[in-house]
């Protein structure tokens, strides 16, 4: 029996429509789970070397690679670019470790804040690296993100704090993952990348973790180390599932809610509020994030139904 198309189209947008909602759920819950991974990274600091937390944080994001290989198989680790892969996931050991070294020094805020300007340095490096064209738009975005780097750091006027720079160390590591993994887009599966970034991530930090290792204690100490690893394992799959249903561009923006969880969790476990200028600087981040990133078109109703339209064909 043949279905009425004038019938189902209508059923069809609606489901996009839920599916995207869902993303934005799922989203907006991975980057709760990434604060609350970054609020007891810190509190491992006042212990524990941050290459011990980042070892145990990569340690969640190892469980997802397993539940690939029970779903999926070896199959996951075949690639046309392994030099790329590893690479990949070599950078990828260095981001959690640069981050937590940053959130032992300064804010939870303070460093979710200038870890923002992270997609404009994928911009740069995609201009350096794969020749894209940088547009108007873009060119403003990073001026923008430039400007308000430098009201939040005010280097100069004796506010500026080293660990400023590991946190614009990990946003540039972050950037290159992103950057290789456009590289490997068109002949890897996203999958694949996950199951190496995971993995040689973990094996890296595992060959200098000796160096850094100290037992815990206390059934305290050992409840935050599982705490840091399932918080980043769980908001690693929903991303996944995000992206598996949602246009990235409709969720991209939702990285920004992590100031907001950050501000309160400074505020409930560090008495730590950011003062007006961080604001200021954070808001010009935001809204240069959000005015490039193309999600605008998507909040016009005839563009979102015609995307959404396009995503079932």
């Amino acid at each position: 029996m043949k279905t009425d198309p004038i019938q189902t189209e209508p059923a069809t947008a609606a489901l996009d429509r839920a599916n995207m909602w869902r993303g934005v759920l799922l989203m907006s819950v991975a980057f709760l789970l990434y604060s609350l991974s970054d609020l007891v990274a810190k509190l491992l600091t006042a212990d524990f070397h941050a290459v011990q937390i980042g070892w145990t944080r990569q340690l969640g994001l190892l469980s997802g690679v397993i539940f690939l290989l029970i779903q999926r198989g070896f199959i996951v680790f075949h690639t046309k670019r392994p030099g790329l892969q590893i690479a990949r996931g070599v950078i990828a050991s260095t981001s959690p470790v640069l981050f937590t070294m940053a959130v032992a020094q300064i804010s939870l805020a303070d460093a979710v804040a200038v870890s923002f300007v992270a997609p404009f340095l994928v911009v740069i490096f995609g201009a350096l690296m794969l020749n894209e064209h940088i547009s108007r738009k873009q060119f403003f975005g990073i001026l923008g993100a430039f400007i308000g780097t430098l009201i939040i750091v005010r280097p100069g006027l004796g506010v500026f704090q080293f660990g400023t720079v590991f946190v614009l160390l990990a946003a540039t590591a972050f950037a290159l993952r992103q950057v290789i993994s456009r590289m490997v887009a068109g002949v890897d599966r996203t999958s694949t990348t996950v199951a190496y970034a995971g993995t040689v991530s973990v094996l890296v930090l595992s060959f200098i973790l000796p160096f850094y290792w100290k037992t815990p204690e206390t059934l305290y100490q050992y409840g935050l180390f599982f705490l840091v690893a399932l918080t980043a394992g769980f908001g690693e799959f929903f991303i996944i599932r995000a992206l598996d249903i949602t246009f990235a561009v409709i969720l991209a923006p939702l990285q920004y809610t992590m100031i907001i969880w950050s501000i309160i969790w400074g505020w409930m476990f560090f008495a730590d509020l950011p003062d007006s200028w961080t604001l200021i600087g954070t808001a010009i981040i935001i809204i240069s994030g959000i005015l490039t990133s193309g999600v605008m078109r998507y909040l016009k109703p005839n563009e979102l139904k015609t995307k959404l339209k396009r995503h079932t064909r």
